[in-house]
């Protein structure tokens, strides 16, 4: 199966809560939120965490994250997409974040890996387009 990506155009960080987000926080349209009792985590356009107060309600992290998405829409029932792709990513010594949405997976790779990323997805056989608008 040859896989399409496309680079989001954004850079992003993740924002570590000590509880459930915060009813006054603003949530981009473009922010990757996990919410499960005792792990409150948000990755937001980088942009957007300047604005944060940090202290004892949140951390964020160093890395600066890129994100690969996958096109197309894959069913629930299709196995191994994401084993696929964080395989090739492990072979390739590049650390990687996933996202699993409704239709389709999202990769996280710091940005200091996106060109190994990116060589090790071409050489794997799979498509990635240059970075374009989320």
């Amino acid at each position: 199966m040859e896989l399409q990506f496309r680079v989001l155009a954004d850079t992003y960080r993740f924002v570590k809560l000590n509880s459930a987000l915060p009813a006054d926080l603003s949530i981009s349209s473009q922010a990757f939120t996990v919410n499960v009792a005792g792990d409150y985590s948000i990755m937001l356009p980088a942009a957007e965490t300047e604005h944060i107060q940090l202290g004892q309600n949140c951390e964020i992290s160093e890395i600066s994250w890129v994100c690969l998405s996958l096109l197309g829409e894959f069913a629930f029932s299709t196995i191994g997409v994401a084993a696929e792709v964080t395989r090739i990513f492990a072979e390739a010594s590049v650390s990687v974040l996933v996202v699993s949405g409704f239709t389709t997976d999202h990769f996280f790779i710091a940005a200091d890996d996106l060109n190994n990323a990116v060589k090790a997805i071409t050489l794997a056989g799979h498509e990635i387009s240059n970075s374009i608008g989320s």
